[in-house]
């Protein structure tokens, strides 16, 4: 586990070791590999204030926050949809359904889930999403296109009007900025 005042991580393996999935497999083929099942651990907030909290659950088919469902974990640990959640302070329960799937993982050896939870404080009310800037060439020293693109991700409770984004190309790597309203 890692931890730190704005990031929290857990990784978990769920295995079998005493099973003898060569015969399973020999009687029942690849179906005796698959299997689902449910795991449960909780999260504390400290202090006396509301937490702006993202969270990656990479590997995890669904989950429950505090009983309340969340269908669309990260299944295939892609890290590009989290759930961004104000958490009161005090415990909170979370509940994980993980799947082991052998079209998606493999049907090679001892069946096994890996999953991975993050958990990361809100900085800002937005942020642009880590290697998603598409932009046209430089071309001596200016963009070959007026057009581009960047993900963003609206990490408070209010809805925000992009009003536009620039970029700096005498930076290397180029820097952006995004105006908001």
């Amino acid at each position: 586990m890692h931890v730190s005042d704005t990031h929290w991580e857990v990784s978990l393996e769920i295995s079998f070791p005493n099973i003898d999935w060569t015969t399973l497999q020999s009687a029942y083929g690849w179906a005796a590999l698959q299997y689902q099942t449910w795991a449960r651990g909780s999260i504390f907030i400290d202090g006396n204030l509301p937490q702006r909290i993202l969270f990656h659950t990479d590997n995890v088919m669904e989950y429950a926050i505090d009983g309340d469902r969340v269908f669309g974990g990260d299944m295939y640990g892609f890290h590009r949809a989290p759930l961004i959640m104000s958490l009161e302070p005090g415990y909170h329960s979370i509940d994980l359904r993980l799947i082991r799937d052998v079209r998606a993982m493999g049907g090679v050896g001892a069946p096994s889930i890996q999953a991975t939870l993050e958990l990361r404080t809100v900085p800002e009310e937005l942020s642009a999403v880590g290697g998603t800037v598409l932009v046209s060439d430089v071309v001596d020293g200016h963009l070959a296109s007026q057009y581009g693109s960047i993900a963003v991700c609206n990490q408070c409770t209010n809805w925000i009007e992009l009003l536009g984004f620039g970029s700096d190309v005498s930076a290397y790597p180029l820097s952006f900025s995004i105006v908001s309203s």
